[in-house]
């Protein structure tokens, strides 16, 4: 059986009146930094058959 992992990113430095801005690309807050490396140590033994992400920083 398969599984299927979704990921999004973490806090962005910037979002203007809390509005929806997934198509501007804005940097990571260090709180969003941290948890993307979590992220990344989490995953790290999971061995992928397939990725997606977005073409965004």
């Amino acid at each position: 059986m398969g599984y299927l992992i979704l990921v999004r990113h973490g806090a962005p430095c910037f979002k203007p009146e809390d509005r929806f801005v997934g198509w501007i690309d804005i940097p990571l807050s260090r709180e969003g930094i941290e948890e993307a490396l979590d992220c990344a140590v989490k995953l790290e033994n999971i061995e992928l058959d397939l990725a997606f992400a977005s073409n965004l920083v």
